[in-house]
């Protein structure tokens, strides 16, 4: 077989029995009057005979654009993420805007990779999560690439960001679970190596203090390592992995409630108590965070934080094609913050539930 030859503008205009500029011109959609409809429905049917698709790098190298943005996640496998993409996607396509999607599988030198790989598409803007290393951010800024970070703040760098008020989110789950009678509450988290999970853990510990309780040191569990494993969700395995070291480590003075950072954990929890025969909320009160859709489909459905996770996507997106605009390009550092709220379900309930 022949090797595959790409349909060119200059085969699209010899099929029609036109110039090339007629070819650009009607296709994107430029107003001239000397161009008949006649011509318009040639040139037309040129491109669906011979399966025309426009070269868009070629064009980004005319117009400065690629109209594509790149977002870069931290996990394929968490649900939030996934809530986030379809955001971003479906805005930029609204603007006319392709997005390419990376992970980095909490891997920071996978990070790099994807920000080069980014790059080397000539993406117009890319979003970063709050976690990202803050060099590679400066290495963005310095090439001049558009820039928003989601789900999360780095004031320290000048850029745009779309969050949630994750300090908030934490004195939420402390103020509910304080009002059912909780007052021995474990958390439950990944490393506390970026700025999302030390608000979330100052907002939880804030929460307590108001209520007159402080957090026992035997009741905090932080795993020691983070990065994607292969067939097993990172978060899943975290939490269920650290809710079996508390059990085991506080056997037979149980904490009455945990805290779990995210949904994911708070789901290897569930898996972990009812391992060690424990019931939820009967014998644990559980709290997760984000609110990702499988929180209301397991049993007994998860007390949670939600998050606006679509939106977080979209407004991200958003937010970056406004600041190609010229007008808007010197509107860095502007900051868009939901506000979070409680999802109460049945995995929690008062001490003397049973």
């Amino acid at each position: 077989m022949g090797r595959y030859k790409r349909v060119t503008s200059h085969d699209v205009a010899r099929e029609a029995g036109v110039s090339i500029t007629t070819v650009s011109f009607v296709l994107n959609n430029v107003e001239s009057g000397k161009i008949s409809e006649d011509t318009k429905r040639r040139v037309l049917d040129a491109v669906r005979k011979l399966n025309y698709v426009p070269d868009f790098f070629a064009k980004g190298l005319k117009t400065g654009r690629s109209n594509t943005l790149g977002i870069i996640v931290p996990s394929i496998t968490n649900p939030f993420f996934a809530s986030i993409v379809q955001g971003a996607g479906d805005s930029a396509r609204q603007e006319g805007y392709n997005l390419i999607v990376t992970s980095t599988y909490r891997e920071r030198l996978t990070e790099a990779a994807c920000v080069d790989f980014l790059l080397e598409r000539q993406v117009d803007a890319i979003l970063v999560p709050a976690t990202m290393n803050p060099s590679l951010i400066e290495k963005l800024k310095k090439v001049e690439t558009g820039i928003v970070v989601y789900n999360g703040e780095l004031d320290q760098l000048d850029v745009s960001c779309v969050t949630t008020d994750n300090f908030r989110g934490g004195w939420l789950v402390s103020k509910h679970l304080i009002e059912l009678g909780h007052h021995q509450i474990a958390f439950l988290s990944p490393p506390l190596s970026n700025p999302v999970r030390e608000s979330r853990f100052a907002g939880f510990q804030r929460g307590l203090l108001d209520g007159g309780f402080r957090l026992s040191p035997d009741y905090v569990m932080i795993s020691d390592f983070e990065g994607e494993l292969p067939d097993v969700n990172y978060d899943y395995s975290t939490g269920y992995n650290l809710a079996s070291d508390l059990f085991k480590r506080t056997s037979g003075k149980y904490p009455i409630a945990i805290f779990a950072f995210n949904d994911m954990l708070a789901l290897g929890v569930i898996r972990a108590a009812a391992d060690a025969g424990l019931r939820i909320p009967e014998d644990i009160s559980l709290v997760g965070y984000d609110d990702i859709f499988v929180a209301a489909l397991v049993h007994p459905g998860l007390t949670t934080i939600h998050q606006p996770k679509y939106h977080l996507g979209a407004s991200a997106a958003r937010l970056a094609i406004e600041h190609l605009d010229e007008e808007h390009r010197d509107r860095s550092g502007q900051r868009v913050v939901f506000q979070p709220q409680l999802r109460v379900r049945n995995s929690t309930a008062r001490v003397d539930c049973g």
